[in-house]
């Protein structure tokens, strides 16, 4: 859980660099492929953890579901989109 944790905060960050333009030359535009492999890696240092536990400990599908749902949010809320 630790190491899924460290892997999305480290997406998130990367997600919100990418979004401000840090270390980027003033007219480059954001990279899309960059930004989505990011928010696959940060769904899945929320999802892998979730499956693991859900494996070893018989969590329901639910938590599953609604973990999904809030790193979806999170990331339309970090890229800026209007919900």
């Amino acid at each position: 859980m630790a190491a899924g944790a460290l892997t999305t905060i480290g997406c998130v960050v990367a997600l919100v660099f990418e979004r401000d333009g840090f270390g980027r030359p003033r007219d480059a535009q954001v990279r899309p492929f960059y930004v989505v492999l990011l928010a696959v890696g940060a769904a899945a240092g929320v999802v892998v953890p979730i499956v693991v536990g859900r494996m070893l400990l018989g969590a329901g599908r639910d938590r599953l579901l609604i973990a999904l749902g809030a790193a979806g949010v999170l990331a339309a809320l970090i890229l800026g989109f209007v919900l």
